[in-house]
């Protein structure tokens, strides 16, 4: 018997591209992730610093993230039934 194990670790800041960007970070169609450990920014309120959507299998969680979001809902009760508890969001 073998077992093979694995451990991926990125930090990341991330600001967002220019004015014009609609979007600073996405993440979209893959199916499963985790976005984890993250700084994302963005300096304009009509800009979305982070969205995440057709991901059937996804964790979020330990971001920072200053700016509006645009996450996939949770199937819990609340107050888990947001990515908000397990990050930190102002926008």
């Amino acid at each position: 018997m073998s077992v093979t194990s694995s451990h991926r670790r990125e930090e990341s800041f991330i600001p967002a591209a220019s004015p014009l960007t609609a979007i600073s970070t996405a993440v979209i169609g893959p199916e499963f992730t985790a976005v984890t450990g993250n700084v994302i920014a963005t300096t304009t309120e009509r800009t979305y610093a982070l969205a995440i959507a057709l991901v059937p299998e996804v964790a979020i969680t330990g971001n920072v993230v200053r700016g509006r979001v645009l996450l996939p809902t949770r199937s819990f009760p609340p107050p888990l039934d947001t990515w908000l508890p397990l990050n930190t969001i102002n926008g």
